[in-house]
C-alpha cells in the first residue's frame, strides 16, 4: 500500500509540472496602477499587494488553529 501511494504522489506532482509547463504564455500584467477605472466597471483591478496584510492575518489565524486543534487532540488521548 506504501508503495502504491508513493508511486501516485510522485505522478501527481509530474502531471502538475507538466500542466504548468504546458500552459501558454501569461499575458502582460495589467496597468491598473495607472489606468483610470471607469463607472462602469464593476470589479476594479487590484493587485494582491493590497490585501496583503489581510491575507497575511487570515493564514495565521488557521495556522493557530490547527495547530491548536491538534494540541487538544494530543492532549485528550493522553
Amino acid at each position: 500500500m506504501k508503495m502504491i501511494s508513493k508511486i501516485v504522489i510522485v505522478f501527481l506532482m509530474l502531471f502538475s509540472v507538466i500542466t504548468v509547463f504546458a500552459a501558454p504564455e501569461p499575458p502582460n500584467p495589467s496597468t491598473a496602477k495607472t489606468a483610470q477605472t471607469t463607472a462602469t466597471d464593476p470589479f476594479p483591478e487590484t493587485d494582491i499587494d493590497d490585501n496583503l496584510m489581510v491575507l497575511m492575518f487570515f493564514g495565521l489565524s488557521l495556522g493557530a488553529f490547527a495547530i491548536y486543534k491538534h494540541k487538544l487532540k494530543t492532549k485528550a488521548s493522553v
